[in-house]
């Protein structure tokens, strides 16, 4: 299928443009897997739905524009004036068959102006990445990259004096494999030795003086049967004629 084919086909899913990513391998052009989508809405979508199928969508973030004459970022050859540089050695002149030693045109470090270890290219694309994905101009991403970097910068931690603490246990020695900070560590005061140390306090111990009280003992108690000849003594005694 076509690039016009697809996009008539995903146009209700906000689909103005279609193109195909494509690589050159020896000297002939093929085609990749990769598509960029030009969406006619003000955020992407997370997906798209083709032959039934959920397609994943992600942000494309071009890489940033150097220009092969003057090695330069953020222009192309409509906007440029500067003279030729050589990408190898960074000389004003063309890269033809430069041998000299290797030297970056825009940082002066021991690489090619084309090399991605490059800080210029690095900061570049930091722009880049951050007018795709916030929508803003050149200008307001560099001045908030500046703005990171400069931030970054002037941050300052103080040092940190670290000691390595060590435990004796009932089998070796124990060691700690990360250091302490000296700072969480607080010594012990020890005593001045002209201050003699104050005496125990012997402290007696005093019986209280109350009386002791001690305790009634318990009332007697008779039987059924005792009570029963209690009572038949006392009736006797009152039956039994008084003594003349």
């Amino acid at each position: 299928m076509s690039e016009d084919d697809l996009a008539k086909e995903l146009e209700q899913q906000s689909v103005t443009a279609v193109r195909r990513f494509t690589f050159k391998k020896d000297g002939v052009v093929q085609p990749t897997n990769t598509y960029l989508f030009t969406f006619a809405r003000t955020s992407i979508p997370q997906s798209i739905k083709a032959n039934y199928c959920n397609i994943g969508v992600e942000v494309y973030i071009p890489f940033q524009l150097r220009y092969y004459t003057c090695q330069a970022f953020g222009h192309g050859c409509k906007s440029c004036h500067a003279s030729a540089v050589c990408y190898r050695c960074g000389d004003n002149h063309e890269a033809t068959d430069c041998r000299k030693d290797v030297k970056c045109s825009n940082c002066g470090g021991n690489h090619m102006a084309s090399s991605k270890s490059c800080p210029v290219w690095k900061r570049e694309s930091q722009i880049m990445r951050i007018k795709t994905e916030q929508n803003v101009s050149y200008y307001e991403a560099k001045k908030r990259v500046e703005g990171l970097t400069t931030n970054t910068s002037t941050i300052s931690r103080p040092p940190v004096t670290t000691a390595s603490i060590d435990c004796q246990t009932g089998l070796t020695w124990v060691k700690s494999v990360q250091p302490l900070s000296t700072a969480s560590i607080q010594k012990p005061a020890l005593p001045p030795s002209s201050v003699t140390p104050p005496k125990p306090k012997i402290v007696k111990h005093v019986e209280s003086q109350t009386p002791k009280i001690t305790p009634e003992p318990e009332p007697f108690k008779l039987t059924n049967r005792e009570k029963k000849l209690l009572k038949k003594k006392q009736l006797r005694e009152h039956q039994r004629p008084p003594l003349l």
